[in-house]
């Protein structure tokens, strides 16, 4: 398949998602059940190819049994987040088929030590990049409780094929990056209008939800935001290899709250 090809046979894949988006619009399902469905579904495929075809088997069946199933749980949470939710998510198609593919290459294929020496250079930076391309998806396009079941999901994406000890000052990111989310999610309810929200101003705090805001006011709240977002910076500081795109990620979303 020519790269012309493959890039109209994504538009056309994406084009018809966005067709679904327009005829499902006005759905007003919660997607945290369909997200919770996907994320069910592509945990228990993984497991039953742990435990069945992938069971002793090669490094490359192991790790390809894997994404094949997280490739999947990415489509069915596009197909149904499309098709019963109120926010459909079309973009979930790219790493569906990202994951999916790479997994069943690997599975059918199953390269040797040398060519998996090799990817194991290559994991890292291709599933950060990919990785932190989802968490700009999410903030800009999953609102409310869904978020927080999808970028867990994603952070282990930014860990994946790394060694343990290097993947420390990644988790702390992580962690701090989760925080820093929560905290500017909770000033921008209060501060931002319902056309930039996507959603009805203060709508945390008429559900009497409680918010970094709630708790500490919004100048403390900002302060926090601030605080969590140098914690960041610094255990990206610490991490080997490149960082600009994810210390990036986290200076959008700080800067959204200013």
């Amino acid at each position: 398949m020519t790269s012309m090809d493959s890039g109209h046979f994504l538009s056309r894949i994406r084009g018809g998602l966005a067709m679904n988006v327009q005829q499902h619009s006005t759905s007003t399902r919660s997607p945290v059940l369909a997200i919770l469905a996907s994320l069910v579904g592509g945990i228990g495929l993984a497991i039953a190819l742990l435990l069945g075809p992938a069971s002793g088997a090669s490094e490359p069946m192991i790790t390809g049994s894997v994404m094949f199933a997280f490739g999947l749980g990415w489509g069915l949470m596009a197909f149904l987040l499309t098709r019963y939710s109120a926010q459909p998510q079309p973009w979930m198609v790219v790493p569906a088929l990202v994951l999916g593919i790479t997994g069943l290459v690997l599975m059918v294929f199953q390269p040797g030590p040398a060519a998996m020496d090799l990817l194991s250079w290559i994991w890292p930076p291709a599933l950060a990049v990919l990785a932190v391309w989802m968490i700009l998806q999410v903030r800009r396009n999953l609102r409310g409780r869904g978020r927080w079941l999808v970028l867990p999901v994603i952070v282990v994406l930014l860990l994946e094929g790394a060694a343990e000890p290097e993947t420390m000052p990644y988790r702390r990111f992580a962690e701090e990056l989760g925080v820093l989310f929560q905290i500017v999610d909770d000033i921008l309810d209060v501060t931002e209008s319902d056309e930039q929200l996507g959603k009805p101003h203060g709508s945390d705090e008429r559900h009497g939800k409680l918010t970094y805001v709630s708790l500490f006011g919004l100048e403390r709240a900002r302060e926090l935001a601030a605080e969590s977002h140098a914690k960041a910076a610094a255990a990206l500081a610490e991490a080997s290899g490149k960082t600009d795109d994810l210390r990036r990620v986290a200076e959008y979303i700080f800067t959204r709250n200013e």
